[in-house]
């Protein structure tokens, strides 16, 4: 069975019931809930348990106050770590973090790209405007066909679950999971105190979880409230916990706790699913977006293609039924010969991805793209139904 096939049996699973548990600054504070011990999160208190899908508010043990009034912690389906988990060793994902981190780093203003077995096509960048000293570094799906592939793992794990917490929680009109990331980080000690999507409120999240937590050293994510922070010693350090995952909306302050894994070569991978109630008005803002390698910037009919795909109505990962029709074109009629006299253009030049999106195979065409949904998603062929 090929890796593209192998979480297609998500696809009996029927979305979930709209019903989670939100514990809130009160109950915690209260009591009403059991909370993990000043060993397990000594900077804030957090319920001992979170089923998937519910909520807790971000509350600081110091003083009992909520940080952000977006920034949550919510439970993660156990079945998307061990999925994710299965994945990254199963394609060489795994060795590839290890090697970027301890034998072959990306340089700043670089992307590395990397076409694996399975079909799927990665790139690995790392930041060029934080102040820090580390090696953080994304991995990301480097075209369509990859990021619907991994889809079927989001489909797989019970993302339901959460999509369905956070369209009710924050009165979605939809939401589409526009991204996947891969973080991973041997050593950092600096300040990246940051807001994803400034003045994106609840139109717009990000949630981190882990994969890989290092047996030695720290692996904490920090969250600051909203009137700023001038150090990372005054954001308010999270320990990184399986199958927790920490909700950050638009305008949370967040950024990377310091850690230091090289003694062992050792390194933490998170994932970062980003999450965005896409429309007319605010499509600009997102499309403006120039820190992953795909999409292109500027991607503005491709986002709202998505508008709504995975919550709303009757959408639903399990009942996806992919992105609206994008007529994808080359810009320019040379983009065919160009490639073929520079095999790696696609890769390592950006502006001409952009212009070749149909030649650089970044966005599928039409067709294609609903053939291959069809195969991910095992639709009935017409064989199947005569």
């Amino acid at each position: 069975m090929t890796v593209a096939r192998l979480f297609t049996t998500a696809l009996l699973l029927a979305p979930s019931s709209f019903a989670y548990q939100h514990y809130t600054r009160r109950d915690i504070v209260e009591g009403k809930v059991e909370t993990l011990s000043e060993e397990d999160q000594p900077y804030i208190l957090a319920p001992k348990n979170l089923g998937a899908g519910d909520l807790a508010s971000i509350v600081r043990r110091d003083n009992g106050d909520r940080v952000d009034p977006e920034g949550m912690l919510i439970g993660m389906p156990p079945k998307i770590t061990e999925l994710f988990q299965e994945y990254l060793e199963k394609t060489g994902l795994m060795d590839i973090a290890h090697d970027l981190l301890y034998k072959d780093p990306v340089k700043v203003g670089e992307d590395k790209v990397y076409n694996l077995e399975d079909g799927s096509k990665w790139s690995a960048r790392t930041s060029n405007n934080w102040v820090r000293d580390g090696d953080m570094t994304w991995i990301d799906p480097a075209n369509e066909y990859t990021y619907e592939l991994i889809l079927n793992i989001w489909r797989a794990g019970g993302f339901d679950s959460v999509l369905d917490t956070l369209g009710e929680k924050f009165g979605a009109d939809g939401l589409w999971l526009d991204g996947t990331s891969f973080i991973i980080v041997s050593n950092f000690e600096g300040y990246n105190i940051h807001h994803d999507s400034p003045g994106a409120g609840s139109k717009g999240f990000n949630i981190l979880f882990p994969i890989v937590i290092p047996e030695n050293g720290s692996s904490r994510l920090l969250v600051a409230e909203r009137k700023g922070v001038k150090t990372a010693q005054e954001a308010v350090p999270i320990n990184f916990k399986r199958d927790v995952g920490v909700l950050v909306g638009g305008d949370t302050l967040h950024g990377t706790g310091n850690c230091d894994y090289r003694e062992n070569k050792e390194f933490r991978l998170a994932i970062a699913v980003y999450l965005i109630d896409i429309n007319e008005e605010n499509v600009e803002e997102f499309a403006s977006d120039d820190t992953a390698y795909y999409p292109p910037m500027g991607s503005y009919d491709f986002l709202l293609s998505q508008a709504g795909r995975h919550w709303g109505g009757n959408s639903s990962l399990a009942n996806d039924f992919g992105r609206g029709a994008l007529g994808v074109e080359d810009e320019h009629d040379d983009c065919a010969e160009w490639i073929q006299a520079d095999k790696v253009m696609c890769d390592n030049n950006s502006e001409a991805r952009s212009i070749c999106l149909y030649s650089c195979n970044v966005f599928l065409d039409d067709e294609v793209y609903y053939e291959n949904l069809a195969e991910m998603l095992g639709w009935p062929t017409e064989e199947d139904e005569s």
